[in-house]
């Protein structure tokens, strides 16, 4: 999900998080890296290879596309690349609202697949049934 704020560092907490790793040291480990590169991508010196990104994103359950896109903003910030920046938000954002509509649609197709339900099955009566209409908006 889209947030102009997500850093390196936010990713990386996560991962700890989700690895149950408690120091820096162990994750960088775990990302197979020797030495301090975790801390070095915590201090903005560093970012991860896209190969790395791709092993971090698998550690949080994030999307691999998505991934990328975040290292290639945070590139090319800190290449001070306002305009390269800018469409790599764009990119983001676009990935934002394609997922949101992607979740609007599976759920109306729970909805319209579901089996019908008995009401007398479940105790109740037609004059206690409501009616529900399902409109589809362009």
């Amino acid at each position: 999900m889209f947030k102009n704020s997500l850093t390196i560092s936010d990713l990386l907490d996560r991962a700890r998080k989700v690895q149950g790793l408690d120091s820096d040291r162990k994750l960088s480990k775990a990302l197979g890296y020797h030495g301090p590169h975790v801390a070095k991508m915590r201090n903005q010196d560093a970012l991860p290879s896209p190969e790395k990104m791709l092993l971090l994103a698998d550690m949080i359950d994030m999307d691999h596309m998505e991934a990328l896109t975040w290292l290639n903003l945070w590139e090319a910030k800190k290449r001070q690349e306002p305009a390269v920046a800018g469409i790599w938000e764009q990119a983001l954002k676009a990935m934002d609202k394609a997922s949101k509509k992607a979740a609007m649609w599976g759920i109306l197709l729970a909805f319209i697949l579901a089996p019908p339900v008995d009401a007398k099955e479940h105790g109740v009566n037609k004059s206690q049934q409501v009616s529900a209409k399902v409109y589809i908006m362009r």
